[in-house]
């Protein structure tokens, strides 16, 4: 954890550092910063290298007992598709365009940073690149939510899947299973944002329905048959 620490130390440091030269050279108000950690604390060991932890021959991660701590409230680790492998916060600065002490609980994700940034830059998106066709974009802009449009949910729904786990969030229900497969369980974020009343015998037919939407977007998006999970 001294490591950890000295890297937060670190990084806050230079972020001040950046910021500062921002606004020296006059791009301060024209900038938009956003900042986000990894998903989830790693519970694995795995640690690989020859030298001390925290030198650049050693890699090291926390191990289950201080990931359970940094993840906390949340459920489970890197890798899973509880909340606690998933839930990133994100702090977006832009001076004069978001509003100051603002907070969103809009469920974002990676794939919406690129639409947001098409949307600040007004480009267009390409439909080819080396003459090859380009895939549909992902993700909606983040531009709205911001600049301070009351936007509580987004219109899409989110997927996830890693090993024989995944998950749905949609209107603030969310199924998920564990990366080494099993049932799967159901959760009201909105209620329970720490997944500890599973929903699943309460609303069959809410579960059947999302499980039934993770299995058609893991076909077409991959090709994967569910089966084989």
């Amino acid at each position: 954890m001294q490591v950890y620490a000295a890297m937060i130390d670190s990084l806050d440091q230079n972020i001040g550092r950046l910021l500062r030269w921002l606004e020296e050279n006059g791009y301060g108000q024209n900038t938009l910063i956003l900042f986000m950690s990894d998903n989830g604390a790693s519970a694995q060991n795995a640690e690989n290298g020859t030298g001390e932890i925290g030198s650049a021959s050693m890699w090291a991660s926390l191990l289950e007992d201080w990931a359970n701590v940094a993840n906390t409230p949340l459920r489970y680790y890197k890798t899973d598709s509880y909340e606690g492998g998933i839930r990133s916060p994100m702090i977006a600065f832009w001076p004069g365009h978001i509003p100051a002490n603002s907070f969103s609980n809009y469920e974002s994700h990676l794939i919406d940073i690129f639409p947001t940034l098409l949307d600040l830059a007004q480009a267009p998106y390409p439909e080819t690149h080396k003459n090859k066709p380009v895939g549909p974009l992902s993700g909606n802009s983040l531009l709205p939510v911001l600049t301070g449009e009351d936007i509580q949910s987004r219109e899409d729904p989110l997927y996830f899947q890693w090993k024989k786990g995944g998950a749905v969030i949609e209107d603030g229900w969310k199924i998920v299973r564990s990366q080494n497969g099993g049932a799967w369980e159901l959760y009201n974020l909105n209620q329970d944002p720490t997944e500890m009343e599973n929903q699943a015998e309460n609303e069959p037919q809410r579960l059947q329905a999302m499980i039934h939407q993770w299995e058609a977007w893991l076909t077409a998006s991959t090709g994967e048959n569910p089966a084989n999970l």
